[in-house]
């Protein structure tokens, strides 16, 4: 059974499925209330397909990767024309903006965080 197959299966039972940010080889499942014996049974059989699964969704398509580039570029532009900052400065401001803004750019782009 694929981890995609498993998440609907728990889904459709109204169980979250999350990666913990501190360790992303933990799941956190909720509410508690949902998880029947079967459920959580199925969950600990399946996790390294269920981590997968999760982590497959979170990776950033091209499309998104190329956006978010564009909107760096773009706002250190601005920063520097029209803040009069040094480009260096602006550049440092627009990534921090982006990584603020978009969660997923700051998994993809700080070291460690992406998978």
């Amino acid at each position: 059974m694929s981890g995609a197959t498993i998440l609907g299966r728990l889904h459709a039972a109204g169980v979250r499925v999350r990666l913990d940010p501190e360790y992303p080889d933990r799941l956190r499942l909720s509410p508690p209330s949902r998880l029947t014996p079967d459920l959580l049974e199925l969950a600990r059989q399946h996790k390294a397909d269920l981590v997968a699964a999760l982590r497959e969704r979170a990776r950033p398509t091209p499309e998104e990767l190329a956006a978010w580039g564009e909107y760096v570029l773009e706002r250190a532009a601005i920063m520097e024309a029209d803040g009069e900052l040094p480009r260096a400065e602006a550049d440092r401001r627009a990534w921090a903006e982006l990584l603020a803004r978009y969660p997923a750019a700051a998994a993809h782009f700080l070291p460690g965080g992406a998978s």
